[in-house]
C-alpha cells in the first residue's frame, strides 16, 4: 500500500510485519564491508578452530556417517536356548529391563508353557548397556520372582518404576524412589486381580503424572489400574471382560487349541 504522506513503499510480509523494500538498502557498501571482513573472519575462523576447545573434537556429519549399521553390543552367551518374553527402557535409556520366565543368575531353565503350578523361580533383568563391559553378566542387577515373568513395563516417566505381569496373573511393581541404590533391595508389591498369564502391561499416558495402567491377561480380563505414587501400590478401577464369542479366530488356530493360542 501506499502511504498518503510519503513516497516510500512498504509491504507487509505474511506476518503483518512491515518489510522495507529492497531498494532502501546500499548494496554498495555491504559489498564493500564484506570484502574486508572476509578475510579477517576467516582467519578468526581457522585459528579457533586449532586453539579453541569449543571445536575440539568438532567434525561434519557426512565426515562421520559411513551409511551402514553396526553392532554396538555383542550376543548374550548364556549355556542354552532361553527366551526372552518382554523388554522395556526406562525413561532416561539408561537401563533396559528384560523378562524372563527363568532364573537367569543361575541359569536354571523355564518355560512359559506349564502343564502344572508354576513354582520355579524367574525374574526381571534390569541391564545397564551404558557401562563399559557390554555383558549382562555384569552390568545387570536380577530382580528374582517365584514364578515366570510374561511381561514388563517401565513407568514412561519415573525411571525408578516397573512392573510385571507373571505366568500366575500376578502385577508385580517395583518403586526405587525411596529406597536404596539396589534395585534387588525393593521388594516387588503384588496384585493378583487375573486369573491366568498376564500378556501384556501398559502405561496410558507419557507424562510425569501418568497414573493409569492397563493390563491384558489369557483370562480374558482387560484391567486398569491406578497407579499411587505416594502408596507405592496399584489399585484396579475397572474390569472389562473379553467373552470368547467376541473374539475372532485366526483361521489357522488349530482345532482344540488352548487358550494361549488365541491371546498369541
Amino acid at each position: 500500500m501506499r502511504d498518503r504522506d510519503s513516497e516510500e513503499v512498504v509491504q507487509a510480509s505474511p506476518q503483518g510485519v512491515p518489510a522495507v523494500e529492497a531498494r532502501a538498502y546500499d548494496w554498495p557498501s555491504l559489498a564493500t564491508f564484506m570484502r574486508q571482513a572476509y578475510p579477517k573472519m576467516i582467519q578468526e575462523l581457522e585459528s579457533s578452530s586449532r586453539s579453541s576447545r569449543a571445536f575440539r573434537g568438532y567434525r561434519l556429519l557426512a565426515d562421520t556417517c559411513e551409511g551402514s549399521e553396526s553392532r554396538l553390543y555383542r550376543d548374550i552367551a548364556l549355556p542354552r536356548e532361553l527366551q526372552c518374553t518382554d523388554s522395556s527402557w526406562n525413561s532416561t535409556g539408561s537401563v533396559i529391563a528384560l523378562s524372563y520366565p527363568f532364573d537367569y543368575v543361575n541359569h536354571t531353565c523355564g518355560a512359559v508353557n506349564h502343564n502344572e503350578w508354576c513354582t520355579h523361580e524367574a525374574g526381571v533383568l534390569l541391564w545397564n548397556p551404558h557401562r563399559p563391559s557390554n555383558s549382562c553378566n555384569h552390568n545387570g542387577s536380577f530382580l528374582t520372582t517365584d514364578t515366570c515373568v510374561t511381561s514388563t513395563a517401565f513407568h514412561p516417566q519415573r525411571a525408578s518404576v516397573l512392573v510385571a505381569g507373571t505366568v500366575h496373573g500376578d502385577i508385580l511393581l517395583w518403586d526405587m524412589q525411596n529406597a536404596s541404590d539396589q534395585w534387588a533391595s525393593s521388594p516387588a508389591v503384588m496384585h493378583d486381580n487375573h486369573r491366568d498369564l498376564v500378556k501384556c502391561i501398559e502405561w496410558i499416558g507419557n507424562t510425569q503424572e501418568s497414573t493409569s495402567l492397563i493390563s491384558c491377561g489369557l483370562d480374558g480380563l482387560v484391567i486398569q489400574w491406578m497407579y499411587e505414587p505416594r502408596k507405592g501400590h496399584l489399585e484396579a478401577i475397572n474390569y472389562f471382560l473379553l467373552l470368547a464369542e467376541n473374539v475372532r479366530l485366526h483361521k489357522q488356530i488349530p482345532s482344540g487349541a488352548s487358550s494361549a493360542h488365541v491371546g498369541g
